[in-house]
């Protein structure tokens, strides 16, 4: 967790889960300041650098955000509140999208467990394990480039109305090393001692 600064994001271990992961806060909130609009976050203190090799960030998550509106004259859903994975390469002075915005309806399971539950407008469903779902990004889908040194953060927006349980990131994982591998076992059968030999190759 040093290696991150956050906003209204933490390291914990709700009601219901075994195991610390990135959290929002439960449920995030969405008073409204003078813009009538909150940003939260939890971002990478110290750049990576891209390697093309494997330039991708996975991780498993839950969104329970506001599901936005209907499709507009691009046909491509309103945004209400949304998350977002963003880049910089310029220490934070601006920002890039990793992803586009997505929330609630980005899974189906998501969606359901959002509409399971109202208190008022807000949806007061809670986020449990049995939700968690896998994304993959590829950086170089963004336009960055080999040798590019990126701040990475997670982003939750919110507007001055409907809110939810919010957002939580686990087993997240930048530019994991990837091998190829050749597994020698022996002797086969194996009486008092067994050796496993392993040529690598790749990072």
């Amino acid at each position: 967790s040093f290696d991150f600064i956050a906003n209204r994001f933490s390291i914990a271990t709700p009601p219901g889960f075994d195991n610390p992961a990135i959290h929002s806060d439960h449920p995030y909130i969405n008073d409204s300041d003078f813009t009538a609009e909150n940003n939260y976050f939890f971002q990478l203190q110290v750049p990576i650098i891209v390697n093309m090799q494997n330039p991708t960030i996975r991780f498993r998550e839950i969104v329970l955000i506001e599901p936005g509106g209907e499709a507009g004259e691009d046909a491509n859903p309103a945004l209400y509140d949304y998350a977002i994975v963003e880049g910089s390469t310029d220490n934070g002075q601006t920002w890039f999208d990793f992803t586009k915005g997505y929330d609630a309806r980005s899974n189906p399971a998501w969606l359901a467990q959002w509409n399971s539950n109202f208190a008022g407008s807000n949806s007061a469903a809670q986020g449990t394990p049995d939700l968690f779902r896998q994304r993959i990004i590829d950086m170089a889908e963004s336009g960055v480039k080999n040798g590019d040194k990126v701040l990475i953060r997670f982003r939750l927006y919110s507007d001055a109305s409907n809110a939810g349980w919010g957002w939580a990131i686990d087993d997240m994982a930048i530019q994991p090393a990837t091998f190829e591998q050749n597994l020698f076992v022996y002797p086969n059968p194996c009486t008092d001692r067994l050796i496993v030999e392993a040529n690598t190759s790749g990072a």
